[in-house]
């Protein structure tokens, strides 16, 4: 994994304005709530995850521009971006791992966030008291290699303060 600040001149707003982010319900534990964040799926094919599925949707040109400068500066290929727009600090998603089937058995996984910055952790899946923690800032590009979604769990915990960021994570679905 490793971090840095990529040199864009995407603009939080131009995101903001151009992504046509929804509000959502997931099933927990067999009941439904308001997913705790905005979101919009682009890719090639169907994506499900938490009892939601997006339908296929073609990319704003600021988005696709984004894809091919995350591509390389990772030097991964993408070909699909889940959107989060998280408007306070009380928006956040639960321990998970980006594995699912539709990203191929190994899937790297590159996350960038625009806007108010926010923690961002992992964790091991075999020892949960290995944590590594980010501080994920504007611009702020996050890459999982391989082995990364096998062997890890990341978060984006509640926080007491916090603006608006938005996150867009790239991934290739085969």
């Amino acid at each position: 994994m490793w971090q840095r600040t990529i040199d864009t001149r995407v603009t939080f707003e131009e995101l903001w304005v151009d992504i046509p982010f929804e509000q959502r319900s997931v099933r927990v534990y067999g009941k439904t709530y308001p997913q705790p964040r905005l979101t919009k799926w682009y890719g090639p094919k169907k994506y499900t995850y938490s009892g939601l599925t997006w339908e296929p949707a073609e990319m704003p040109p600021v988005v696709e521009g984004l894809l091919m400068l995350v591509g390389q500066a990772t030097g991964g290929y993408f070909n699909s971006v889940l959107c989060n727009y998280y408007r306070d600090g009380s928006d956040m998603i639960h321990w998970h791992s980006d594995d699912e089937l539709e990203f191929g058995e190994d899937p790297e996984v590159a996350s960038l966030s625009f806007g108010a910055p926010r923690i961002f952790r992992m964790r091991r899946k075999d020892d949960h008291k290995i944590i590594q923690t980010f501080e994920l800032g504007d611009r702020s590009l996050l890459f999982m290699p391989r082995g990364t979604q096998r062997d890890w769990e990341h978060t984006v915990p509640k926080t007491a303060k916090s603006g608006r960021r938005i996150n867009l994570t790239f991934r290739y679905m085969v």
